[in-house]
């Protein structure tokens, strides 16, 4: 059993981290098992956090998701798989990809990846097509948003 002393170190480590930047539960989880507390006392202060606002994963990832596609321009399929490896649950990453795609235009976004000087128009090196083709892919737009932003039909 954990003593109150241990209790609340865990705690001010947690909260330290938490006023760095929001973190998901997962990612607390296994910094606080690092640290070398017990699984109990970690799920008993991962607890109390969310009791008192100070933890949620929904306002975590909408935040973070938020801030990825802002400074990184990553697509929908990306940001899901970003999602998942900070320990999201699948459904709320799900849910969070949705929302936030729902309000942008993920074909600007992906446009936005490609050289300023980038016209569909003009290009007529397939091998330019195709290098932009897998970067847009490592950015994590589908092959549907990628067509669209790279073929001049789909663009009018």
């Amino acid at each position: 059993m954990e003593t109150e002393n241990e209790s609340n170190q865990a705690k001010n480590f947690a909260l330290k981290k938490l006023a760095y930047r929001d973190h998901s539960r997962s990612e607390l989880y296994f910094k606080l098992r690092d640290k070398g507390y017990s699984d109990e006392l970690v799920d008993s202060t991962l607890n109390q956090l969310e009791e008192h606002g100070y933890l949620d994963d929904k306002r975590f990832s909408l935040e973070w998701g938020r801030k990825c596609i802002e400074k990184k321009k990553i697509g929908s399929l990306r940001l899901e798989q970003e999602l998942l490896s900070k320990g999201i649950e699948p459904e709320l990453a799900h849910t969070t990809v949705k929302t936030l795609f729902a309000k942008l235009d993920e074909r600007d976004l992906a446009r936005k990846c490609l050289p300023d000087s980038w016209n569909p128009r003009t290009i007529e090196n397939e091998k330019d097509r195709a290098r932009y083709s897998r970067k847009l892919s490592r950015k994590g737009f589908s092959e549907e948003i990628i067509h669209a932003t790279l073929n001049p039909i789909s663009q009018d």
